[in-house]
């Protein structure tokens, strides 16, 4: 009993390090990361625990097996339209790492699951110090051509995925531990309020649109639905919101920051980045075999051919059509819709903000093609199974600690 004991313990730890240092998975020598390797430790832990892959299939089912149909059909059909003139890989190892990587989570969770709860206080906690590393201008990098086009970049991650990370950050932040005190923490806790500003000003700092209306929705949601005890608290915090509303408009949003280029941009030509085009040429390749689509391999020379380089969609209904057709985006479909499913049961029997919470930036990727090999899609997946399951995982292994 012990020795159950003391895994569990090394277990919680290990997944409050995969959500603390999801952040920095870039962070290392080359094309070696310490993320990287610090999952592959977490993984490795996880299969010599003994994971109870029985439960793992009675308890999730379907929802458990969609992903996996789904990358072995992409490999079939990359086999199938292997072109021997360029180097694109038949076995897509990202997604695999990723599929992996969330079957460990999902076992953990059959094993002990309150422990995903730590991970996800990991990611705010490891926001929290890259918007200190911001602030003390270490690991930071502008990427762009221009003055106006320079976008902020830390430790070689992407300024999008970034500006994510810091939206989920802020959103544990203000609805966790300060409205909901979930240490109890009582008045200490608004001493976290001052650590939700350098977070916004990281966010504003990468220029990315969809990060910043990731935390607008954000926060307009939790002042709105947040079930305070009082009505007058609602009344405060919503002035409150509104007057630091008015204060990052005139301060960024009202000059010449990139964001405020780039979202004027989007208003006054309605497209993101040129990506509205991208998407109409490049869904062309949909129409080539449009029940198993075309895979990676066949992708490669089409949007060559289409675009000038194999560039990505940014947008994941297009890319996953344009690889495996009706049949994979069916797959991905049904995935998605039962994990909102299970969000919004969360939100509707638990009364928990957050899992909804979790869903906007997962939403947000779906419409800018940065989903299907982001790691941290797959610990927000993970993360809404074992929260819905929960009840069911305690009632058929009766053995787990809270």
């Amino acid at each position: 009993m012990k020795v159950i004991h003391d895994m569990q313990k090394i277990g919680r730890i290990l997944l409050f390090g995969v959500g603390f240092a999801m952040p920095f998975n870039n962070v290392g020598f080359g094309n070696l990361s310490f993320g990287f390797l610090y999952i592959i430790l977490y993984i490795l832990f996880v299969f010599k625990w003994k994971p109870a892959i029985p439960l793992l299939v009675k308890t999730y089912g379907i929802q458990f097996y969609l992903p996996f149909l789904y990358f072995i059909l992409l490999t079939i059909v990359n086999f199938y339209n292997y072109d021997v003139n360029y180097d694109t890989p038949i076995f897509d190892f990202t997604l695999f790492a990723c599929l992996l990587f969330f079957i460990s989570i999902l076992l953990h969770g059959v094993k002990d699951p309150y422990a995903i709860s730590l991970s996800i206080y990991g990611l705010a906690l490891g926001s929290i110090l890259m918007s200190f590393f911001y602030l003390l201008d270490i690991g930071t990098e502008m990427q762009g051509d221009t003055e106006f086009s320079k976008r902020l970049s830390m430790f070689g991650e992407n300024s999008n995925a970034l500006g994510i990370y810091m939206c989920i950050g802020i959103n544990i932040l203000l609805y966790k531990v300060i409205l909901s005190d979930c240490f109890g923490l009582k008045l200490f806790r608004f001493a976290f309020l001052p650590l939700i500003w350098p977070i916004i000003t990281l966010v504003i700092a990468t220029g990315s649109r969809t990060a910043f209306i990731i935390f607008i929705i954000s926060v307009f949601f939790i002042l709105m639905v947040y079930p305070y005890k009082r009505g007058i608290y609602r009344i405060i915090i919503i002035a409150i919101g509104i007057i630091i509303g008015i204060f990052l408009f005139e301060n960024f949003l009202g000059g010449d920051t990139v964001l405020a280029l780039r979202m004027l941009k989007f208003l006054e030509e309605g497209s993101v980045s040129g990506r509205d085009y991208l998407a109409q040429k490049l869904i062309i390749g949909f129409y080539d075999n449009p029940i198993f689509g075309i895979g990676e391999t066949g992708y490669t020379s089409f949007a060559i051919n289409a675009v000038g380089s194999r560039m990505s969609p940014h947008n994941v209904f297009v890319e996953v059509l344009v690889y495996t057709g009706v049949c994979g985006f069916i797959l991905w479909l049904l995935f998605w819709l039962r994990e909102i499913k299970s969000a919004l049961r969360i939100f509707f029997r638990q009364k928990d903000l957050l899992p909804v919470l979790m869903l906007f930036p997962i939403l947000a990727a779906l419409t800018s093609g940065q989903l299907l090999n982001a790691k941290w899609s797959y610990l927000l997946f993970a993360y809404f199974l074992i929260y819905d399951k929960r009840n069911k995982i305690l009632k058929n292994t009766n053995k787990l600690l809270k």
